[in-house]
């Protein structure tokens, strides 16, 4: 919804429980800093990202996008600052509760995809739900909806050996909205495909929005943040010019 309101769902393990209705931003960052010895990653960062949106976090390499993205997603904590997701503040949660809220509420896709080669296709994209305690056998059919989702439901029995860098990267994707995160992070998306199969995962991700997700994406690649409804520009760790565009 873009009206500034956002419905959250609290979940107990592979249940949908009641929905509680928050005016909080998807993401808000505040003064948000990350250093890692002698490297300041991430200085003074404030944004926010509403519910609904597709943002691009847009930069070159080694300008604290990627940093930005693993504070955003609970992997990382700060130095100094906040970021709170659904209005709760991952850095004040300890590690146990992070990781569940992650789990519940934000979905992350990596650049390198980390799908199992022992598993086939559904059953990687059942993974987090598995995690959160789930029996493998239970989720079969909620898997081969999402691969349905994104165009994939002829490959739920493949191996990821049988399938190609495109469909790696939907497989992904699948599997990080298993739990039905309210927030999608997605770590240079395009950046193993070639241009005609990188807009058609781009294209899925603005659909995701239609959806009731909100999505930011970190990337270096103009034509892929040009999918994305506003761009967040980082230099040096810093934002380097006014977010809109």
């Amino acid at each position: 919804q873009m009206d500034g309101t956002h419905t959250v769902t609290t979940r107990t393990p592979h249940h949908r429980a009641d929905l509680v209705t928050t005016t909080a931003p998807a993401v808000a960052a505040s003064a948000l800093s990350c250093r890692f010895n002698d490297i300041q990653a991430v200085d003074s960062v404030s944004f926010a990202i509403e519910p609904g949106e597709f943002v691009a976090i847009e930069g070159p390499s080694g300008s604290g996008k990627s940093t930005l993205l693993h504070l955003m997603a609970g992997l990382e904590s700060p130095t100094s600052g906040t970021v709170e997701i659904d209005g709760n503040d991952l850095a004040a949660m300890n590690d146990k509760d992070r990781t569940i809220f992650r789990r519940h509420h934000i979905g992350v896709v990596f650049q390198l995809y980390d799908l199992l080669p022992n598993l086939n296709t559904w059953q990687n994209v059942a993974i987090p739900a598995l995690l959160d305690g789930a029996r493998l056998r239970t989720l079969e059919g909620r898997a081969r909806e999402l691969l349905e989702s994104v165009g994939l439901s002829e490959r739920a029995t493949h191996t990821p050996d049988q399938l190609s860098g495109g469909e790696q990267q939907r497989v992904a994707i699948a599997r990080a909205l298993m739990n039905n995160p309210t927030l999608l992070l997605a770590d240079e998306p395009t950046g193993a495909l070639d241009s005609v199969t990188g807009d058609e995962v781009l294209e899925l991700l603005q659909d995701l929005t239609l959806r009731g997700h909100t999505v930011a994406i970190v990337t270096h690649e103009p034509r892929a943040a040009a999918f994305a409804a506003r761009s967040i520009r980082m230099l040096d760790g810093h934002l380097v010019e006014p977010e809109t565009v």
